[in-house]
């Protein structure tokens, strides 16, 4: 790619991305497994670039909670990993969040799905506050939230 100066300002930057490695932590954690038990072996050597997408399944016993694509995605550095669940599971749903204006913590930022008893952190919208500490929880199939308002007294 090149850059060019033009009038005092360059034209569009190239930007740079890390290489992701699988982490087998990561899946164990996640209830996954690669496809191809090749390459379980090649795991911790191998690096692959911003944007990959590696197919993967859930371990024996687990399940998917959507019909989505399994797939590990690099993006700049980490992988993004699917959860597979061996229960029930609750969703949060965007109009819950925006409704109690509140936004998944960085932790959870990119889930959906959570298991049965898993408690959620949670972060008010700018501008927003919660007294304490705004979780919730997965129970019997349903999330419960907190409540964010704008003023802090």
């Amino acid at each position: 790619m090149k850059v060019k100066c033009e009038n005092g300002h360059w034209s569009k930057l190239p930007v740079c991305y890390s290489p992701c490695k699988i982490s087998l932590e990561e899946l164990t954690k996640h209830n996954i497994q690669l496809l191809s038990s090749n390459d379980q072996k090649n795991i911790p050597d191998k690096s692959y670039k911003h944007g990959t997408e590696i197919s993967v399944a859930c371990k024996s016993g687990f399940r998917r909670s959507t019909n989505a694509a399994l797939v590990l995605e690099c993006y700049d550095g980490k992988f993004r990993y699917p959860r597979c669940f061996s229960g029930r599971t609750c969703r949060i749903l965007q109009d819950d969040l925006d409704e109690n204006n509140l936004e998944l913590d960085e932790v959870h930022d990119n889930e959906v799905f959570y298991a049965e008893g898993e408690i959620i952190h949670y972060k008010c919208k700018n501008g927003f506050y919660y007294l304490g500490q705004p979780t919730g929880k997965c129970s019997e199939e349903k999330m419960s939230y907190p409540k964010c308002t704008e003023s802090s007294v």
